[in-house]
């Protein structure tokens, strides 16, 4: 649309145009030559005018371009940007004006302005949105550029503010840098927001960010596309959890589960060992009780009256401790082997016998048989009969002489 211009002389129109003519409300020229110049001017722009005139004439320089309101023929109001210029016109000092008619930008701008309003209290509710969520929210735009964070971001970063001006990934990364739980570092192409832009919808990723002189942040991560009505993504948004306190907790606990598990192998281990060591002792104070029971059989079979019975009485208790040692049913423990012999029983064997060793073997008399049984058996097994001792078979009574059947411990 072309601009309007006026000339006028000592405040009277001489000439304009056909832009003019038709801006003016007018249908031709002469409906506006010769008319005062204040007639088209709203009044509180009557004396600005006036001002610019009288300088124009004292200064012979144009005026700046402005915004002012005119009227037209019709009584119309209308906004113009409008600019002055001393000129000649037909050989006589005039001011030639020139106008242009702004009133569909300024409804345009009018639209814009209650546009951006709205964007305004969006943006506003939306940071208060986002400033009442407890974790991180970062949105980005197409570029991968910072457009909005929350304050929780914020804290987790240890920055009191962060750039939305469009960077590179490794530069946003000055100060900080997020690893892999692994240790390795995090390429762009494998961050969560990288890959949301391109489509991907992330759930759950856990990221470990290094912090210039604080200690290392554990991030749960989520982060999806954002799109148009039409589909098309304009953006991301990813979601950050602190998950610090979490990783420290299940750290501690695989510890703690660690050190249980070796205290557990090593008390096993000393289990073992005291079982195996009650088993070998109760074995061999049950061979010393047996042993002992045997020679009392002997002085059973010497001995009469008042000395009979203190031996028989002698008997019993090692009988009873022996059935004290003896548990209720069998174990499972290693297994002895015995070889069971009639020989003669020499009263100075078991004198000859050093700690912890077994009895001194002696001469065979008889045809051999063999039992065997377990470590805490009460029990041994032969091919003649079942003997109620753990480690011995008693002795058989001979009026011909002295003999008895001793075990042998292999």
């Amino acid at each position: 649309m072309p601009d309007a211009v006026v000339v006028h002389r000592d405040g009277i129109i001489v000439y304009v145009n056909p832009a003019c003519v038709r801006i003016a409300g007018a249908k031709s020229p002469e409906d506006l030559v010769g008319k005062p110049l204040g007639l088209f001017v709203s009044p509180e722009y009557r004396e600005v005018i006036a001002g610019h005139i009288r300088r124009m004439e004292q200064e012979g320089t144009p005026t700046p371009l402005a915004e002012q309101e005119l009227r037209t023929l019709d009584g119309r109001t209308i906004q113009v940007d409008i600019t002055a210029t001393p000129i000649l016109y037909q050989g006589q000092p005039s001011i030639m004006v020139v106008f242009r008619d702004i009133a569909e930008r300024k409804q345009v701008e009018a639209k814009l302005r209650a546009v951006m309003e709205r964007e305004h209290l969006r943006a506003t509710e939306l940071d208060a949105t986002l400033a009442s969520i407890a974790s991180g929210v970062i949105i980005y735009d197409t570029t991968g550029a910072i457009v909005r964070v929350n304050e929780a971001v914020r804290k987790m970063i240890g920055r009191t503010s962060m750039s939305l001006d469009p960077v590179r990934f490794e530069e946003r990364q000055t100060g900080f840098g997020v690893l892999r739980p692994d240790g390795t570092p995090l390429s762009l192409e494998a961050t969560p927001y990288y890959r949301a832009l391109h489509g991907e919808t992330v759930q759950g990723e856990e990221v470990m960010v290094t912090r210039l002189n604080r200690e290392p942040l554990w991030v749960d991560t989520s982060a999806a596309p954002i799109r148009d009505a039409g589909g098309t993504i304009v953006g991301a948004i990813a979601i950050l959890t602190d998950i610090t306190g979490r990783k420290r907790a299940e750290e501690a606990l695989i510890r703690h589960t660690e050190e249980l598990t070796r205290l557990h192998r090593e008390l096993e281990a000393a289990n073992r060992e005291a079982n195996l060591y009650l088993d070998i002792l109760t074995h061999d104070i049950g061979n010393t009780e047996n042993v002992s029971n045997l020679y009392a059989e002997l002085l059973i079979e010497s001995l009469e009256g008042e000395a009979a019975e203190y031996i028989k009485k002698l008997q019993s208790s090692v009988q009873k401790s022996i059935e004290i040692l003896a548990p209720s049913q069998p174990s499972a423990g290693f297994i002895r082997l015995h070889r069971i012999s009639n020989r003669p029983i020499s009263t100075g064997q078991s004198r000859e016998r050093s700690r912890g060793s077994p009895p001194a073997p002696s001469t065979i008399t008889g045809p051999a048989t063999w039992s065997w049984q377990t470590t805490c058996s009460p029990w041994s097994s032969t091919t003649s009969s079942a003997m109620p001792s753990s480690t011995a078979v008693l002795t058989s009574k001979s009026r011909s002489g002295l003999k008895s059947r001793a075990t042998k411990c292999w």
